[in-house]
């Protein structure tokens, strides 16, 4: 059996454990950058002689980079080229969410009546300014005032929108895979979105946290995310779901193998 892990990032944590963890499971694994896949006249070519059927498993994390083009195009066409024997992870959800940026997330969430930090019309400051794309909360951003959110919107050209300050210390990850919980695990606000003197964690019951994450990933239809929370005094909201979360830090406080649980979970449900 062989595994197919796609990434822009091949040395990264993630692709890297998966890859063990395969290997251990006695699955032989292939790393492959998107920007090493050809494609032309609607035809994919792999690097290194490979073929989409040489592959019972395939992993399709982020087709992004934070500083380079986007390879979207290439992971679609390989998942849509996929032979129905491969057991594809979250290929319902890409399917279905291609391309999946904050605005729109929020739109579905609240299509579904699950709770999501408000958009706002126009800023009421301090306000949050989100790009609609972007990750590591490079393009989240606390805004005082109008100069600071035109000197913000020079970094980059997308969509851009406004949601109102959570003044909170703490907030939550909890990584899903086939509709189970891994885990929660509570993570500090950066300062530079909340100090230590403006807000008190609240206080919230875990079963609530890990129902509300699973709520989420249901409406996305993704087998395996990292779900975001965060809440005020009044209830529970979902920040963001990610289809490719990174996991080296979940793996050490909360004590779990991830990789490990994904290659087991992959071969169970396998046809």
């Amino acid at each position: 059996m062989k595994l197919l892990i796609l990434t822009r990032f091949p040395p990264e944590y993630e692709p890297q454990r998966l890859a063990q963890s395969a290997k251990y499971k006695g699955i032989k694994p292939e790393i492959i950058n998107y920007q090493d896949i050809e494609f032309s006249k609607s035809k994919l070519f792999l690097p290194q002689g490979l073929e989409l059927e040489d592959f019972d498993f395939v992993i399709p994390r982020s087709a992004a980079h934070r500083h380079k083009k986007s390879f979207l195009r290439e992971k679609m066409a390989l998942i849509k080229a996929l032979p129905r024997r491969t057991r594809c992870l979250n290929k319902e959800a890409y399917l279905s969410w291609p391309k999946l940026g904050k605005i729109r997330q929020a739109e579905v969430l609240k299509e579904n009546n699950l709770p999501t930090i408000p958009t706002l019309d126009k800023p009421i400051f301090p306000a949050i300014l989100k790009a609609e794309f972007g990750s590591h909360s490079k393009r989240v951003i606390r805004v005082e005032n109008q100069p600071q959110i035109e000197q913000a919107k020079k970094s980059y050209s997308g969509n851009w929108f406004y949601q109102p300050l959570i003044k909170t210390p703490v907030y939550w990850r909890v990584i899903v895979l086939g509709n189970q919980s891994l885990g929660i695990m509570e993570r500090k606000t950066n300062e530079r979105f909340v100090n230590s003197e403006e807000g008190k964690g609240p206080e919230v019951d875990q079963n609530e946290i890990e129902s509300l994450a699973l709520k989420a990933t249901k409406v996305f239809k993704v087998e395996f995310a990292g779900v975001d929370l965060l809440a005020d005094k009044k209830r529970l909201m979902v920040i963001e779901v990610n289809r490719s979360p990174q996991f080296r830090v979940y793996d050490k406080l909360c004590k779990v193998n991830v990789a490990d649980k994904i290659v087991n979970y992959l071969t169970s449900t396998s046809n």
